[in-house]
């Protein structure tokens, strides 16, 4: 994962069991279309290791992955260990999207906030999933998905 890390400006917010939080910093180099161009570059290096996870565990990984964007507070936490946390709902609302995933049958689906962002060459490749309501939300958040650039 590293090289696509590097490449897309992503950064490794939390490992949750087998899930890896990103994160992206939205300042004057974050291009919106990093996350779904990181999900791609991935996909491909671990499709290039497909016979090496097939040949030593008899499986190999797949993923899927929930993108929204927005503020969160950031604040080092604890005492004796400490840490950097994330504070907002932003995380809880790409994990309930990413949770999505298998109902709409995607392994990208993305909120309409980070398609707004989209540069209009990639605003052209996505398509509307569906409204789903997500718990803790009050309105219905309307979720996308990216046609895979060749």
């Amino acid at each position: 994962m590293t090289i696509p890390l590097l490449q897309y400006n992503a950064e490794v917010y939390q490992y949750v069991g087998d899930e890896v939080v990103l994160t992206w910093r939205m300042n004057q180099s974050f291009s919106a279309s990093f996350c779904h161009e990181f999900i791609y570059a991935f996909e491909q290096r671990l499709e290039a290791k497909r016979e090496y996870f097939m040949l030593n565990y008899g499986v190999r990984p797949q993923f899927k992955a929930g993108v929204h964007c927005g503020k969160v507070t950031v604040a080092e936490v604890g005492e004796i260990k400490t840490e950097i946390a994330y504070h907002g709902d932003v995380l809880n609302t790409a994990s309930r999207i990413q949770n999505l995933c298998n109902r709409f049958e995607k392994k990208l689906l993305m909120s309409e906030s980070i398609i707004a962002r989209l540069p209009e060459k990639d605003r052209t490749k996505t398509s509307f999933v569906a409204e789903a309501e997500l718990k803790g939300k009050e309105n219905r958040t309307r979720l996308f998905t990216i046609d895979r650039a060749n």
